[in-house]
């Protein structure tokens, strides 16, 4: 994997430096409760998860990622979509593959989000 997606990744997921509102919401005191997501109707907390795994605005970038991770891991789709989420996500960042595929979706993800909020 290149620099770049390696170092967006390692922001992203492990040093916790992101513009998701379970983030931002520290700094101004928001409850945790009250951080929940703008771009879709669940009323969940966006946190990584979320962003990752649930947000419905992601869910044609997510598609192909489930897609490449089912293959990669020969994992039946709704078998990967049935894990919890923290398995999801260590399953992805077992592998080169999957690793590099979700830093391709995060950063998609990022510039998907950064036009919902800037756009008029």
């Amino acid at each position: 994997m290149d620099r770049s997606l390696r170092s967006f990744i390692a922001q992203f997921s492990i040093c916790g430096i992101s513009s998701l509102p379970i983030e931002t919401g520290r700094y101004i005191d928001l409850p945790e409760a009250e951080r929940s997501c703008v771009f879709c109707a669940t009323g969940h907390i966006e946190n990584q998860f979320h962003f990752q795994l649930d947000c419905d605005l992601y869910n044609c970038l997510r598609t192909d990622l489930i897609d490449r991770a089912a293959e990669a891991f020969d994992l039946d789709k709704e078998r990967l979509l049935n894990l919890r989420d923290h398995e999801t996500v260590c399953l992805l960042f077992s592998r080169e593959c999957t690793l590099r595929d979700l830093a391709k979706f995060v950063k998609n993800e990022y510039q998907v989000r950064r036009g919902q909020m800037y756009s008029s």
